[in-house]
């Protein structure tokens, strides 16, 4: 599946659209595929490539999976490769439950993006990881909605963290969700404005979330996105 948002390009898979064999990994990315000996941590790097390889092909518009390369920057973040130069453009991975996500945004561009499960959580998993705010917010909407707050939440902390290019090294109550805006009655599968602050230094990170039974997937990016 591919999607579109005010300049950000998403392209999601599962397991089961992987294919079998390794002939659309490089040799470097196989090399690093046999390091996985766990099984599912296997199953999920290699359905992360794919999906990764899917949607910079998308954007480059002609190169094929094995051209194309997906590495780590030294602060873990991926990075892609076309014929052994970089792409010009910037990438996000996320999974969750056999899904998969890939942002991809014009090259410089700082961008984050999460598919996360719905489910619900011990209260002490608000008060360890959200801002007093985000407490508040999630303790304001119906009971059968905190589940999705909750999750919203998590999911845009973990774009902003991925954008800044800390991930959970950086305390997540250094970003805040403006949830003043935020909306989730009658949440459907159209995408709702999201903003996430860092307050020091302070910078903004505008993007978008939906809702996909039973996911939210969410993006944000360094700068606004248009189309």
């Amino acid at each position: 599946m591919v999607d579109s948002i005010k300049g950000f390009r998403i392209v999601r898979q599962s397991l089961v659209d992987v294919p079998a064999g390794d002939e659309w990994l490089t040799a470097w990315e196989c090399d690093y595929a046999a390091t996985r000996r766990v099984p599912k941590r296997r199953e999920e790097w290699r359905l992360g490539r794919w999906t990764a390889k899917l949607a910079v092909r998308e954007w480059a518009g002609s190169a094929t999976p094995a051209e194309i390369e997906i590495r780590p920057r030294a602060d873990g973040a991926p990075e892609a490769f076309i014929g052994g130069a970089p792409a010009d453009c910037s990438i996000s991975l996320s999974h969750s439950n056999g899904q998969a996500i890939c942002a991809i945004a014009p090259c410089g561009t700082s961008i984050g993006c999460d598919i996360e499960v719905i489910e619900a959580r011990d209260p002490t998993f608000a008060a360890d990881y959200f801002t007093a705010d985000e407490c508040a917010f999630v303790e304001s909407v119906p009971e059968n909605a905190r589940a999705l707050a909750t999750t919203l939440i998590w999911s845009a902390k973990e774009c902003a963290l991925k954008a800044i290019g800390e991930g959970l090294r950086l305390d997540t109550r250094e970003v805040e969700v403006m949830t003043s805006d935020v909306t989730i009655d009658d949440a459907g599968a159209s995408w709702r404005r999201i903003e996430v602050v860092r307050w020091s230094p302070r910078t903004t990170y505008p993007g978008w979330w939906r809702l996909e039974w039973p996911f939210v997937i969410a993006v944000v990016a360094s700068v606004e996105m248009t189309d």
